[in-house]
């Protein structure tokens, strides 16, 4: 089964995000069968209203509509690309790996890439993704002036999105889009 992106009425993230999701794990499943490797994904029962309102007054800035319809969808999702794992609502604020990814943050603040990509020193990252060999995180950020609102960084790669969904869809195609390395 190939992956097919429909349109879908405007507006529709909810609609978008389902299918992005269904695509990852189709393709991260069959991956898997083929060559198995360890890590099985998994995805998780949605998230509630509540988990979903008590996570946005935790994170300090508005969720990202395409990130809390795929909390609504699937509460976190562990290997959507090999060892990265999107965090649930539950994982906060002291869960180990949510712990490690605050501290690789804090280690960019401390050398500095912030300002190489064009973030303010004290630009708010809240991780949402980690892999597991703590060398890759995806943050959520909401910068005046800047309209990106995900930055992905590590291993030596800088790359922002403008959503939830094209963080999923870089996944699935990295030649489909045009991201920014810096803002």
């Amino acid at each position: 089964m190939e992956y097919v992106r429909s349109a879908g009425p405007k507006g529709s993230e909810d609609m978008e995000i389902r299918e992005v999701v269904y695509a990852v794990m189709v393709r991260r499943l069959k991956e898997h069968l083929e060559a198995p490797r360890g890590m099985v994904p998994r995805i998780y029962a949605p998230a509630s209203e509540v988990e979903l309102s008590d996570l946005g007054q935790f994170c300090e800035q508005p969720l990202e509509v395409s990130y809390r319809n795929f909390l609504a969808t699937t509460n976190g999702m562990d290997y959507f690309e090999s060892d990265l794992s999107a965090f649930s609502s539950g994982d906060w604020p002291d869960s180990v790996r949510v712990v490690e990814a605050c501290e690789f943050a804090a280690t960019l603040r401390d050398i500095g890439i912030l300002q190489d990509v064009g973030l303010p020193q004290n630009a708010e990252l809240f991780p949402v993704a980690f892999d597991d060999d703590s060398t890759i995180g995806i943050f959520m950020i909401d910068v005046e002036g800047v309209g990106e609102r995900f930055w992905m960084v590590g291993n030596g790669d800088s790359i922002f999105f403008t959503k939830f969904s094209e963080i999923l869809s870089y996944f699935l195609d990295p030649l489909a889009g045009a991201f920014r390395s810096a803002v």
